[in-house]
C-alpha cells in the first residue's frame, strides 16, 4: 500500500506555498508588473536550470529509458489529446471559441505546476522523465499550439521553439549522452538556481488564482464546465488506459498521467491575445481550470498511488 502520510504531506507544502502567492496577489504585495517580473525569472532562468539539472551527470541506460519512454509517451498523449480536442470542440458546436478550447484540452500546465508536482511526488531520480515529456510539449506547443490560432506556420516562425528550455534540455541530454561535467562552480551555480523553480512556480499559481472572480461569478458559467470535465478528467483517464495496454513502465505511466491531470497552461492566454483569439475567454479557462484542480489532482494523485 502507497504510503498516503507522504502524499498529504508533499501536497500540503505545495498548497501552503500556493497559498501565499494567493495572499501575496490579494493584498497587493506583488502587483502585476511585478508578477511578470516574476514569471520571466521562472521561464528564462529557473526552469530551464532545473530542466538541465534533471539529467544525470554520468551516462547510464536506465536514464535514458526513462527519458526516451517518457518523449514517446508524451508525442501520444499528445495525439490522444488532439483527437479528443476535435471531436469535442469543433467551430459548429463552440462557435468562436473554438480555438481557445482546443488549445485548452491539448496543453496542460506543465512548466508552472507540473515541475513541482513530479518532483514532490516522484523524487529527482525520475525528473530525466519529465524532461522527456517537456522536450515533446516545447516542440508542439510553439508549432502545432500557434497553427491553431494562425492555421499556418512557416519556417521563419520555428525559430522560437528553440525557447531557454527547449535549450536546456538539449544541453543537459547532450552532456549526459556524452557523459561530460561541467566545472564544479557552474553545476553548484545551476542547481542552485534550479532550487527555486518549485516555489516560484507554486507562487505564480497563487498570483495567477488571485486575481480571479468570487464563486458566484464562476458558478454561472457553464460552458465553462465542459472543458473542465475534459481537460482535468476525460484526457488523463485516455491516457492511462492507452499507456497501460501499451505495456509503459509504471513510473512513465504515472508521471504522463499526472502530467495529463493538469490545468491549462498559462501559455493560452498570451497567445490568444497575440495571434487573434479571444483573450477574456482564454483567461477563464485557465482561471477555471486551475481553480479546480486543486480539487481534481489531488483526487489523480491519489488514485495514481
Amino acid at each position: 500500500m502507497p504510503d498516503f502520510s507522504v502524499f498529504y504531506q508533499n501536497f500540503g507544502a505545495l498548497a501552503i506555498i500556493t497559498a501565499v502567492g494567493f495572499l501575496l496577489g490579494r493584498k497587493k504585495i506583488i502587483k502585476p508588473d511585478t508578477n511578470k517580473a516574476v514569471v520571466n525569472l521562472l521561464l528564462m532562468v529557473a526552469l530551464p536550470c532545473a530542466l538541465f539539472s534533471a539529467f544525470p551527470t554520468q551516462f547510464d541506460w536506465d536514464s535514458l529509458h526513462l527519458f526516451l519512454w517518457a518523449a514517446g509517451g508524451g508525442l501520444i498523449v499528445f495525439l490522444l489529446a488532439i483527437v479528443l480536442s476535435r471531436l469535442f470542440y469543433r467551430r459548429r458546436t463552440v462557435g468562436k471559441f473554438f480555438r481557445e478550447h482546443q488549445f485548452a484540452t491539448i496543453f496542460t500546465n506543465a512548466s508552472f505546476l507540473g515541475y513541482p508536482l513530479v518532483l514532490a511526488f516522484f523524487g529527482q531520480s525520475i525528473m530525466i522523465a519529465y524532461s522527456g515529456f517537456m522536450l515533446v510539449f516545447d516542440l508542439l506547443l510553439f508549432s502545432y499550439g500557434r497553427w491553431l490560432f494562425e492555421h499556418k506556420l512557416s519556417w521563419r516562425h520555428l525559430w522560437k521553439i528553440v525557447s531557454p528550455a527547449l535549450f536546456a534540455e538539449v544541453a543537459g541530454l547532450t552532456l549526459f549522452l556524452l557523459s561530460w561535467q561541467l566545472p564544479a562552480v557552474v553545476e553548484l551555480t545551476i542547481h542552485g538556481l534550479a532550487g527555486l523553480a518549485s516555489p516560484l512556480s507554486l507562487i505564480c499559481i497563487g498570483l495567477m488564482l488571485s486575481q480571479a472572480h468570487n464563486w458566484r461569478y464562476w458558478l454561472s458559467q457553464r460552458r465553462l464546465y465542459l472543458i473542465c470535465l475534459v481537460r482535468l478528467l476525460l484526457v488523463p483517464v485516455v491516457a492511462l488506459v492507452v499507456l497501460t495496454l501499451l505495456r509503459f513502465p509504471v513510473e512513465v505511466v504515472r508521471v504522463l498521467v499526472l502530467l495529463q491531470a493538469l490545468p491549462t497552461a498559462t501559455t493560452l492566454v498570451h497567445f490568444a491575445n497575440k495571434y487573434g483569439g479571444k483573450g477574456e475567454e482564454a483567461s477563464e479557462i485557465v482561471l477555471f481550470t486551475t481553480a479546480l484542480s486543486l480539487v481534481t489532482v489531488p483526487v489523480v494523485m491519489w488514485v495514481l498511488g
